[in-house]
């Protein structure tokens, strides 16, 4: 199965808008999600409006990248990163975070 199939036929460009929506609204609200859309629209990936359903896989964020868990998982990895250990950067954050790459 592509991955395009498994994301429901959503394009990579949506994904990264949706998920920059979504994120900039859970930080600041709805004014972050407007930031965020003119944010994904300078990079060229267009404007889109949250669907709104918080388990939807394209919009809602799957990891909360700001509780102290995560952020002592992020600088352990970093920390392998400027050291110069970690020779895979993508790789090693999927897998602290469980994510499929």
């Amino acid at each position: 199965m592509s991955r395009r199939e498994s994301t429901g036929g959503v394009s990579f460009r949506e994904r990264v808008s949706r998920r920059l929506q979504a994120t900039g609204q859970q930080v600041a609200g709805e004014r972050g999600a407007r930031i965020a859309n003119r944010i994904s629209e300078a990079v060229g990936c267009g404007r889109i409006n949250i669907c709104g359903d918080p388990n939807c896989g394209d919009c809602a964020p799957t990891t909360d990248l700001t509780s102290p868990e995560a952020v002592q998982i992020g600088q352990a990895v970093y920390d392998r990163i400027t050291s110069g250990e970690c020779t895979d950067a993508v790789a090693e954050l999927n897998e602290a975070y469980g994510r499929n790459a």
